[in-house]
């Protein structure tokens, strides 16, 4: 994906990370996962392969709850 000046200001400037990636998306980015899931879909790699070189999207945490363990750090999927 390409920086747009939006995108550019947003970095430059004092955005969190939250607002620069939900601009992103705005503009067409897709997630390391998504473009995995359409390879997958292309027969090009496996879920498994997929599954195992991509970290957590942004969209994990939230549908989650990021769920906390009783010590308050964030939990991992191997936590579980």
């Amino acid at each position: 994906m390409m920086e747009s000046p939006g995108l550019r200001a947003l970095i430059s400037g004092d955005a969190d990370q939250s607002a620069i990636f939900a601009a992103a998306r705005r503009e067409g980015m897709r997630t390391l996962r998504e473009s995995g899931v359409q390879k997958v879909l292309r027969g090009v790699t496996t879920v498994a392969e997929v599954l195992r070189v991509t970290m957590r999207d942004a969209g994990d945490e939230a549908r989650e709850g990021a769920a906390t363990s009783c010590r308050g750090r964030t939990r991992s999927r191997r936590d579980r």
